[in-house]
């Protein structure tokens, strides 16, 4: 009886112990953000947002002296993303870095790499199948685009030399109506690739190059670093917009990206962190400008739309890309070599949606009142643009709408 009831005082105490026992503690991430191959400890960076890739809920900036604490207390491991938003009158720009953590984690190590600050002369610019052999769902996307036609749209072709229809199109021709050697600027956007390194001198009959054929292609957005909204109705990199194509030592320069996340670490792709991709001024690169020559208007649609309602802050802003180019439908990874789902709202379809059915039915509304009189029947048709955060239409000059009225006795 004695040794039974030791055994019974014991179980008891076990009991006991075991009830009072603590659940796993839980503390926030903290460390440092330092620059890459400056040895131990390193340049500290401040001013870096760092946050758990995906999830921008919890945000820490950088101190001083590089060092950081995140509020957040995972339950498993998480990949922390830290970047400097790019500036292009900054002394030196960085990388987007990363390192994992788990909960409680103390001196956290991440490396923001130097973003090169030379340029590589004979950079042949990338295709757009060289980065859709790993964003398999954005590609295609693309690829179905007015944006991926720009260089061979018929119909541009046919105005500009004749030759985007067999015979052309019968109509006006601006390489029969100019002087040799005039290039009417269409290749500075319809081409970039071919025009950028000789700006306005490229006649777009003539590019031959496979990336500049692609039209308005990944590189021609994603590796653009400014747009002047100072200079609005110059014309893109004529005095607008500009690029950068890094002469890095450690990857090819067709790695080099801007693009508007702050948590891109794929280690096969250096992507800087670029406010501007969120903005309608990256489209006023192309869509807002004046002929060079003579000051004539070429587009007006970012300053029609910046004179909108949708420019204003709010809860009814609405961006180019917020009609354009629509939030994703599904969550899934932003390329082939991810780890996780990126949320749809996180992603953008890039289909460059333009003037189809759906978008004018959609933003557009037709009135038509008649009435009798005498002899006659009196009608009054209008076009209401509730929807369009721009004129309708909009666009250059030769762009017009026709509206049709039918009547029937």
């Amino acid at each position: 009886m004695h040794v039974v009831s030791r055994r019974r005082a014991l179980l008891a105490t076990l009991a006991v112990t075991f009830s009072i026992l603590p659940a796993a503690a839980r503390g926030d991430i903290s460390g440092f953000v330092r620059v890459l191959g400056s040895g131990s400890p390193g340049t500290p960076v401040s001013g870096a947002r760092v946050h758990v890739i995906a999830d921008s809920s919890v945000v820490a900036v950088s101190a001083a002296d590089g060092s950081f604490t995140l509020a957040v207390s995972p339950a498993g491991p998480v990949e922390l993303a830290a970047s400097v938003p790019y500036s292009r009158s900054a002394a030196i720009n960085y990388l987007i870095g990363g390192a994992f953590a788990n909960n409680g984690d103390t001196g956290v190590d991440i490396r923001l790499d130097v973003l090169p600050a030379a340029d590589n002369p004979t950079y042949p610019p990338a295709s757009a199948g060289y980065c859709g052999s790993c964003h398999l769902s954005v590609y295609p996307q693309w690829e179905g685009s007015n944006h991926a036609e720009a260089a061979t749209n018929a119909w541009v072709l046919d105005l500009f030399s004749g030759s985007g229809t067999p015979g052309g199109g019968a109509g006006f021709v601006f390489r029969d109506t100019h002087d040799p050697g005039e290039t009417g600027f269409c290749a500075t956007c319809h081409s970039p690739m071919a025009d950028v390194f000789d700006p306005g001198n490229t006649m777009l009959d003539e590019v031959t190059d496979p990336s500049a054929l692609e039209g308005v292609n990944c590189v021609t957005c994603h590796q653009m670093d400014s747009v002047d909204a100072g200079n609005l109705d110059a014309l893109h990199f004529l005095g607008k917009s500009t690029y950068r194509f890094p002469d890095g030592t450690s990857a090819p320069t067709s790695d080099y990206v801007w693009g508007p996340l702050d948590d891109v670490t794929f280690s096969g792709m250096k992507a800087s962190h670029s406010t501007l991709h969120r903005t309608s001024l990256l489209c006023a690169s192309c869509h807002q400008y004046a002929n060079p020559d003579n000051g004539a208007p070429g587009q007006n649609t970012y300053r029609e739309w910046e004179a909108s309602s949708f420019a204003t802050p709010g809860p009814g802003q609405r961006t180019c890309q917020s009609c354009h180019m629509p939030e994703a439908t599904d969550d899934e990874p932003l390329c082939t070599s991810a780890t996780a789902d990126r949320p749809a709202d996180q992603r953008r379809r890039h289909v460059f949606i333009g003037s189809t059915p759906d978008m004018l039915q959609n933003n557009l509304a037709l009135t038509l009142a008649a009435e009798e009189i005498p002899g006659r029947v009196r009608v009054v048709a209008a076009v209401n643009n509730f929807g369009a955060g721009h004129s309708f239409p909009t666009g250059v000059s030769i762009r017009n709408a026709i509206l049709v009225v039918s009547a029937t006795l």
